[in-house]
């Protein structure tokens, strides 16, 4: 662990794994959306797609996304659905019920500066790191520290915040 708030460093085996993993389904949805004929079927994977990333990225990439190298290159991953978010927003047959299945996408970047805001913070206020309660364990997943309500407090903004982005178009 490094004491400096924002550092760069080499990518871990962790972050291989998970970016490798991400870009493979990355890839994979492309091909499935683009072969597939169910529009509903493409609306639904492309709005999990979206919003999964952002859950899953703030529950098991938190201690990740402190190491800058990391955030960058899912900054980058950012700029990719901002891409895709701009090339299928006009089409009306992603439309969803409370809205178009791409809006996820156009998140991705905003989401990942707030949470290294909510990372700050938690530095600023409590002078401990973000962390995530774990529903296994009494300590999180990583740092092995006793997750306070407070990280609760920050998991349930930062959920709600995605869902809301998520389904306002």
């Amino acid at each position: 662990m490094t004491d400096s708030t924002y550092y760069f460093e080499r990518l871990n085996t962790f972050d291989k794994w998970t970016l490798g993993l991400y870009t493979l389904l990355t890839l994979g949805l492309s091909f499935y959306f683009v072969n597939e004929l169910n529009v509903d079927t493409k609306a639904s994977a492309i709005f999990m797609y979206g919003l999964g990333t952002h859950l899953i990225l703030y529950m098991f990439c938190y201690k990740s996304l402190r190491n800058l190298t990391v955030f960058a290159i899912w900054i980058l991953f950012g700029l990719l659905h901002l891409l895709a978010y701009s090339k299928l927003k006009d089409d009306i047959a992603l439309q969803m019920f409370k809205g178009h299945s791409t809006t996820p996408l156009r998140n991705t970047i905003p989401l990942l500066i707030f949470y290294q805001v909510l990372r700050l913070v938690s530095l600023k206020t409590r002078g401990q790191e973000l962390v995530v309660p774990n529903r296994i364990s009494r300590t999180d997943m990583f740092d092995e520290r006793q997750p306070t309500w407070v990280d609760f407090v920050y998991l349930i903004i930062f959920w709600t915040v995605s869902i809301l982005f998520s389904l306002t178009g």
